[in-house]
């Protein structure tokens, strides 16, 4: 199974076109969320969104509220929003959860990690997808010294150990890639990286 995933597009229609043209070996397209500016464009984003030519999984960002983004996309056939959710696709489990990407730890995280956990059929075969990125990892530069990434992911993939961590919300960790133990964790960034679910680890030679 192979994937096109993205993030952090924020009202950039033109970045789409690239998505599009990338997605034609995919199997299913992430968007990782804040497609918008604070909701700004949000409506024409997913109208775009919708026309691509693959089935969308897509997270709402800190830029985008959950019910809202659930609302405007109601309407696309195309779409799938997801938080807090196992998406059994095939013989991967995709967890979502999207939001946030400011707090070290994350209470609502905590709360529902243990769903997380039951619902996972095989470690291997899991792709947890994020808006922030897990604490102190390639994906999770410091700001004045202080690092934006969650402890709670964290601690999650360090205990669950899913096979691939995609995580957006910092641009300047764009095209980023690392591991905790044996699982590869990367930012996509807003113009898309193909993944062939079956070869994960390629993603570590970059």
């Amino acid at each position: 199974m192979k994937i096109l995933a993205f993030t952090d597009s924020h009202s950039d229609i033109e970045s789409l076109k690239i998505i599009e043209k990338k997605s034609a070996d995919a199997d299913l397209i992430i968007c990782l969320g804040d497609i918008s500016w604070f909701e700004e464009g949000m409506e024409e984003m997913l109208k775009h969104i919708n026309e691509l030519p693959r089935p969308v999984l897509l997270l709402h960002g800190n830029h985008e509220r959950l019910k809202e983004l659930k609302k405007a996309a109601q309407p696309y056939s195309n779409i799938t929003v997801s938080h807090e959710e196992v998406q059994a696709i095939g013989n991967y489990d995709f967890l979502t959860y999207g939001g946030d990407g400011f707090s070290r730890m994350d209470p609502e995280f905590e709360s529902i990690k243990m769903h997380f956990k039951k619902q996972m059929r095989d470690p291997k075969k899991t792709i947890l997808l994020l808006h922030g990125p897990p604490y102190n990892t390639n994906l999770d530069v410091p700001f004045q010294e202080y690092h934006s990434g969650s402890l709670s992911f964290r601690a999650f993939i360090e205990e669950e150990q899913p096979a691939l961590v995609l995580a957006g919300h910092i641009h300047e960790c764009e095209g980023q890639v690392d591991s905790i133990k044996d699982s590869v964790l990367m930012n996509p960034g807003m113009y898309g990286e193909l993944i062939d679910l079956e070869n994960i680890s390629i993603l570590l030679e970059r």
